[in-house]
């Protein structure tokens, strides 16, 4: 399932490419950010990242849902703030 939580740990991760950082970031634990993480690329059906013990990074499926949940992303706080103006 795609949520909110989903979206901003994996735009987290694109930026840090540290699961302990996004962790810290997002005031959750490293094991919770892998299972957000794991879960959305199994909805997905594609792998994000590619992971070593000492290196993350983005595949190129990754780097396309990046663009689109950054996209996503912008508009959601875009028309959040014009509803929270009424």
């Amino acid at each position: 399932m795609i949520n909110e939580v989903s979206i901003k740990c994996f735009l987290s991760l694109t930026k840090t490419l540290s699961f302990t950082e996004t962790a810290r970031d997002m005031y959750m634990t490293q094991q919770s950010v892998s299972k957000y993480i794991a879960r959305l690329e199994e909805t997905l059906g594609f792998r994000l990242f590619l992971r070593t013990r000492h290196y993350v990074s983005l595949t190129k499926a990754g780097e396309a849902y990046r663009d689109l949940f950054e996209k996503f992303d912008e508009e959601f706080r875009r028309v959040t703030e014009e509803n929270r103006r009424y």
